[in-house]
């Protein structure tokens, strides 16, 4: 498990090696679970505006083991965010964790930028001010928005979602954005 933050309703990352999947109710209670649990479940697999999630069934859900280590998040920058949809109908980072360094943000359009482009970000209005220059880890997550709900193609429209604030990290000291002459 990557991530478990909501009170209202379950909505829980999980992953191995291979890749990384949403778990998510809405009328469900928040369960228990800790980022390093191990765990097996059960459940109907859904769209919701193209993020795959699981809608599990909690009475088939297994704990194994709590404490495990959580998978490093898998280094990638901003136009691999983008092209997170493959020709062949496969999307195998979505719902993984992962990190994007040298990123500034623009809270306007919500979005962050490296030396690769521009991609989409979530960062909830709760979490303090970012700082000019950082390194992001969190869940890459697909968003089609629109209303009402849009439905397929999901080919685009993919966001990193940090778990908590101490996934923007800020860098120390002045930062070179560019060659000096």
């Amino acid at each position: 498990v990557t991530v478990n933050f909501s009170d209202v309703r379950t909505d829980v990352y999980m992953q191995d090696g291979t890749a990384g999947i949403n778990l998510f109710n809405a009328s469900v209670a928040p369960i228990t679970l800790a980022p390093g649990d191990s765990i097996t479940v059960t459940g109907s697999i859904l769209q919701f505006r193209g993020l795959t999630e699981i809608q599990p069934d909690f009475a088939l859900l297994t704990r194994h083991a709590t404490g495990r280590p959580v998978p490093d998040p898998l280094l990638i920058n901003c136009a691999a965010v983008n092209t997170t949809f493959h020709l062949d109908g496969t999307e195998p980072n979505e719902g993984r964790l992962v990190r994007i360094d040298g990123v500034t943000y623009n809270p306007v359009t919500s979005t962050i930028t490296d030396a690769s482009g521009t991609t989409n970000i979530f960062i909830p209005n709760t979490y303090p001010p970012v700082p000019s220059v950082f390194d992001v880890i969190g869940i890459l997550k697909q968003f089609k928005p629109g209303s009402p709900a849009p439905g397929p193609p999901y080919t685009a429209d993919y966001e990193i979602s940090p778990r908590t604030p101490a996934d923007i990290i800020g860098h120390a000291g002045p930062i070179i954005t560019s060659t000096p002459f």
